[in-house]
């Protein structure tokens, strides 16, 4: 691991606006840098350092290169009177297009106060439904979230989801929200001027499709939570690393459920195993709702329904039975506890890519262009700038609360 010093190995005087360049180091051994990851494929990297505000102020910059010197990532933090005041995050493809770029700010304090996130896929030509050319120029579909805290524990989130026509043409769906940090939707609005913009709303997930696999995550609980009804449980779900190669999540009876986002490749497998350990706290709540060993000697009664106490009876029997993967794999996904859960699962990531699929048709992407409407990141094209530069620019306005339905 490299520690980036502030040691002076280029001497240059401040320009007006206060800057000046402190060391610049080229083509090193790719190495972790302070608390950046080496990512894959990273062969050399580059190492900036700049002195701003005369001297109050630094920013470090570091990009690694692949075994061509094509850019992989790209990292720079920026700091004041030795307190990080914000970061930007490019990530690149093999081809070292930009897939994503992240922006960071935060205060005095080290707070992150406001975060822009923003990808753009563009492609060149439309095909009608018979497959024909339409329109050779280039256009870009382009997504955008920026999300700034108001106050303690509420923060405002602008997103936007647009296509965009060489000559100014614009599809777009504008949404707003206000919520707690821990997800608890409080208001949400927005607006749009595609024909099934009623429809695309329906989507639970629209508000949330262009936050980080961890975000999301937290967010999306609190739905599956209401799907798999359990709403009235006290269940905690967080994202988090789990050691076991092959375990995506589990639940515990206490309400406490993990997920291990890294090991998703899109929000939509995200959905399938959020659903399947919240149908798990559905398990749980009627095992106990049944209270079968009381019941069994008389000092207990069941409080469900003849439907619900069959299905309680079905998960008590597979609750005793219950077999560990690491004992025996067949056993533990022939249980029915299992079983159920993959079939709630299933279910709700079935509907996820339902609205994702309308979505993305509806901005008239084309198969290679869905991912985007999921989480996997596109690149951008070099002809990117001649599509945008003639587009109405995107603009995160003040929140203003629109009814997109």
């Amino acid at each position: 691991m490299i520690n980036i010093a502030r040691s002076v190995n280029t001497a240059k005087n401040f320009t007006r606006k206060g800057c000046r360049l402190l060391s610049k180091e080229l083509n090193l051994p790719a190495a972790a840098v302070n608390k950046i990851a080496l990512p894959e494929n990273a062969v050399t990297m580059d190492v900036v350092q700049i002195e701003s505000h005369f001297g109050e102020g630094l920013k470090k910059i570091v990009r690694f290169k692949d075994k061509d010197g094509k850019p992989v990532k790209h990292v720079m933090e920026e700091y004041l009177h030795n307190n990080c005041t914000g970061s930007v995050i490019r990530d690149y493809n093999s081809y070292g297009k930009i897939l994503e770029i992240n922006t960071t700010k935060r205060n005095g304090y080290g707070r992150t106060v406001e975060e822009i996130k923003e990808a753009i896929s563009v492609r060149w030509g439309q095909q009608n439904e018979k497959g024909q050319i339409i329109n050779t120029a280039p256009h870009a579909i382009r997504t955008k979230l920026k999300t700034t805290l108001v106050n303690d524990g509420i923060k405002e989130e602008h997103q936007v989801i647009e296509h965009l026509y060489t000559g100014g043409k614009r599809d777009y769906i504008e949404t707003n929200a206000r919520r707690l940090l821990d997800g608890t939707l409080l208001k949400k609005g927005g607006s749009g001027n595609l024909p099934n913009t009623k429809e695309l709303a329906q989507d639970p997930y629209l508000y949330i499709r262009n936050y980080s696999k961890e975000d999301f995550t937290e967010y999306a609980a609190q739905y599956a939570q209401s799907e798999q009804n359990v709403a009235h449980r006290d269940i905690i779900t967080m994202a988090a690393p789990i050691s076991r190669r092959r375990v995506l999540g589990y639940a515990k009876t206490n309400g406490h459920i993990v997920i291990d986002t890294e090991k998703h490749l899109t929000k939509m497998d995200i959905v399938d195993t959020l659903h399947h350990e919240m149908r798990h706290q559905y398990q749980f709540d009627k095992i106990k709702a049944l209270d079968f060993w009381r019941s069994l000697i008389g000092k207990g009664r069941s409080i469900l329904n003849c439907e619900e106490k069959k299905a309680a009876m079905k998960f008590f029997t597979a609750h005793i039975f219950y077999c560990p993967p690491f004992i025996n794999r067949n056993l533990y996904r022939r249980n029915w506890l299992e079983v159920d859960a993959r079939d709630a699962g299933a279910r709700a990531a079935e509907k996820f890519e339902e609205y994702s699929k309308k979505l993305a048709q509806s901005f008239g992407a084309v198969r290679e262009q869905y991912p985007l409407f999921q989480l996997e990141n596109l690149a951008i094209a070099e002809s990117a700038a001649e599509v945008i530069k003639n587009a109405p620019k995107v603009t995160i306005k003040n929140l203003n609360i629109k009814k997109l339905y």
